[in-house]
């Protein structure tokens, strides 16, 4: 009898032990930042990147500019734009970029489902040419 009692336990906890991991949402440790540069083949002067952040060096600065995008400015000479740095979703859920004035890094927004994997897209310097008013699509 107390065989079967002790058995049924064991089968109880081993049971109830697996149905509550079943629950718990796994995390992916974050991964090298991928980064996608789209009119050259290098970053822009005045950064580098540790610790899947982009940092400024010194003398330069991050700024936030418009629609969730960083620039890239010499922190002494005027509004001459280096770089716009942008991140977003290689899949599902979306990124955001987060910016402070010594670096910047992707980051997944909290849309369900969570961004797995985030890219951070850069053009350096500042486009010169407007877009055409009668170019289809724009």
């Amino acid at each position: 009898m107390k065989k079967i009692l002790v058995l049924s336990a064991i089968m109880f906890l081993t049971a109830s032990a697996a149905f509550a991991q079943r629950g718990k949402k796994k995390t992916n440790p974050p991964s090298a930042l991928k980064i996608k540069i789209m009119n050259s083949d290098r970053l822009p002067e005045g950064v580098y990147v540790k610790d899947n952040k982009i940092y400024a060096k010194k003398g330069y600065r991050f700024e936030k500019g418009e629609d969730n995008k960083a620039i890239l400015k010499k922190a002494t000479a005027g509004n001459s734009v280096l770089g716009k740095f942008w991140c977003y979703c290689l899949f599902e859920g979306g990124c955001v970029v987060l910016i402070t004035t010594n670096f910047i890094h992707c980051n997944p927004n909290g849309e369900t489902p969570p961004c797995e994997a985030c890219e951070l897209g850069v053009l350096i310097g500042e486009p010169t040419k407007k877009p055409k008013k009668n170019m289809p699509g724009k």
